[in-house]
């Protein structure tokens, strides 16, 4: 199955370069059937560039939280100045009451 996701131009651009690794998204209806062997499409909101990556792995976490205790920070692709930057972005996309009601994905990706 190919899943198709919009990224910003920093992180689509640390995606392409293989540094980045690690796709978080709200395990909501568009995400909860994602499993290791699908593809991922990924779209680069400005350019509209593409590029294909393959999921290796989906962990499911309760919150930002509990991903980053149990994620490693280095796979984020280098575009946080820290683990709290890091986590602050995520709410930035995802409010609290979102990732309890649905919770977050770490969606570990390898360009194919």
């Amino acid at each position: 199955m190919i899943h198709e996701m919009k990224l910003d131009p920093v992180p689509y651009t640390a995606t392409k370069s293989g540094q980045k690794k690690i796709e978080v998204r709200l395990c909501d209806e568009k995400r909860e059937n994602l499993r290791s062997g699908d593809d991922i499409l990924f779209v680069n909101n400005e350019t509209k560039e593409t590029l294909r990556a393959q999921v290796k792995a989906v962990r499911k976490y309760s919150s930002i939280e509990d991903l980053a205790r149990n994620e490693k920070f280095a796979m984020t692709g280098g575009i946080y100045r820290d683990l709290n930057d890091w986590i602050q972005s995520i709410y930035g996309y995802y409010s609290h009451e979102n990732q309890a009601k649905f919770g977050l994905l770490a969606i570990e990706v390898e360009l194919t």
